[in-house]
């Protein structure tokens, strides 16, 4: 039985499962939400691939991570708000793969972009919009006949926007629901085993701790893990 999920962070549900022979990737798994995930899932000695925008910083949290646990912890760029990114990191994750079937996706990067100045991607659109959306249902659509082949899972981690998408936070682009690719998903592909949305309050991808963001901003080595979490 899980914990009750107030008082239950990422290490506590995974406490006493054996992930080995499973292979997860985790967007932004060098960072807030998406880091607890990455962690517990490495010390359930899953094999975890770390999608991330700022390579340096994820090649030393995999490390750290494969030292602390033994598990097979590897970080690959992606800039979700990029196509040709997403293309490249699916041709990336495939090779590493090697044959195995992918046990679960869990899309936790996300982007948010205030203010009226808001360029556009290479592709026309938003940050917010192709990160948070496009992008994670892109990607979803390139895995899935790996995830397919182990009737895998997916998860959207969204904010608590997710509860009232029509609140008006600025352009029309940005306000689409994060759990749309669910939605469109399941209705259009024989899925895999179930793809979820898994909001966690109002921090989204943006819950970082005061430090982190400073270790960030100085290009500092990322803080030392203590089970799952930040010390």
């Amino acid at each position: 039985m899980l914990p009750n999920c107030p008082n239950a962070g990422a290490p506590d549900i995974t406490a006493g499962m054996t992930l080995s022979g499973s292979v997860f990737i985790v967007t932004g798994g060098d960072t807030g939400a998406g880091l607890s995930t990455s962690a517990a899932l490495a010390q359930a000695n899953g094999t975890v691939i770390i999608a991330t925008h700022r390579l340096q910083r994820g090649e030393a949290i995999s490390r750290q991570l494969s030292r602390r646990t033994g598990a097979p912890v590897v970080a690959f760029y992606l800039d979700l708000a990029s196509f040709s990114s997403i293309r490249h990191f699916s041709a990336a994750s495939a090779a590493a793969l090697a044959g195995r079937s992918l046990n679960a996706l869990v899309c936790s990067a996300a982007a948010l972009n205030f203010g009226h100045a808001r360029p556009l991607t290479e592709d026309g659109f938003t940050r917010t919009l192709a990160v948070n959306f496009l992008g994670h249902a892109y990607l979803t659509t390139l895995l899935l006949q790996h995830l397919r082949a182990a009737r895998g899972t997916v998860v959207y981690v969204a904010s608590g926007a997710v509860f009232n998408p029509c609140t008006q936070l600025g352009d029309s682009q940005d306000n689409l629901p994060t759990c749309m690719p669910t939605t469109r998903l399941a209705q259009e592909y024989a899925t895999p085993r179930r793809i979820d949305t898994v909001a966690d309050g109002y921090t989204g991808g943006y819950n970082q701790s005061d430090v982190e963001r400073a270790q960030e901003e100085a290009d500092a080595p990322p803080p030392m893990i203590i089970d799952g979490r930040y010390g």
